[in-house]
């Protein structure tokens, strides 16, 4: 049994005030860190993934709700703002996000298959570097069908889609844009116990408007990961796994 703390490094998310948004546009990235504090919940609380954020563990969760814009305005507010929420118990982390859209007829869902070309429909990307290694990690991706994707990443820009590991997402489209709740076992993922915090990035694009709005590391020039560079790196603190044998 291993007894630790685990800090999560975030990477994306924009602003749901208006008011807000010429400060945002002002704002200097270059020393950009996010935080947020990871909800613990007993197994008894673990949400059930059906894509609709109902169950009240969520509510135990600080809202992550500072994204911002890659494409096409880097550092702009988002067009359409998210919120996010992160929280674990002893075998899982759970990762639901509530992105919010005016034209919800629009919102692109084509893709239903397992591992599909994502970047062809509207998606949430979720990025652990687990080995604080900045340029390493799992993929997992839906759209809004709840298709998933998985991947291993390799030196910050290499792929490989034989992961195929076990986890599960379920997405639902609203009146107010689309929901995604994701449950990524810890068992799942190979990682260095040794370490105090993961890496960790949140990615949303909304496909008809070619936009893509992160939650940190707000710099266009690093694409792939965008894990590298631990100065921009935020963190999400709190996760701790008392029950878990880790491999």
């Amino acid at each position: 049994m291993t007894a630790f703390r685990h800090v999560i490094m975030a990477a994306f998310f924009g602003a749901l005030v208006a008011s807000a948004a010429q400060a945002q546009l002002a704002r200097s990235f270059a020393d950009y860190t996010p935080q947020v504090e990871a909800a613990r919940i007993g197994e008894d609380e673990a949400p059930v993934i059906d894509g609709s954020l109902r169950d009240p563990a969520w509510a135990t969760a600080a809202p992550i709700e500072d994204f911002y814009q890659i494409e096409p305005t880097e550092g702009a507010p988002p067009s359409q703002p998210a919120r996010a929420y992160v929280m674990y118990d002893a075998r899982n982390l759970y990762v639901g996000v509530y992105v919010y859209d005016d034209e919800p007829r629009r919102i692109r869902r084509n893709l239903l298959e397992r591992d599909p070309p994502i970047q062809d429909d509207d998606a949430i990307r979720i990025i652990i570097d687990s080995f604080g290694t900045f340029r390493d990690g799992y993929f997992f991706a839906t759209n809004p069908n709840g298709a998933r994707s998985d991947a291993l990443i390799e030196n910050d820009n290499v792929f490989r889609d034989e992961l195929d590991t076990v986890w599960n997402a379920a997405a639902r489209v609203a009146e107010d844009g689309w929901v995604a709740e994701f449950r990524i076992p810890f068992q799942s993922n190979s990682f260095d116990a040794s370490l105090d915090a993961w890496n960790f990035q949140i990615v949303r694009t909304i496909r008809r408007a070619n936009e893509e709005i992160r939650w940190a590391n707000i710099d266009r020039t690093r694409i792939g990961v965008v894990l590298t560079h631990d100065d921009l790196a935020g963190e999400a603190t709190n996760i701790a796994s008392p029950n878990m044998s880790w491999i």
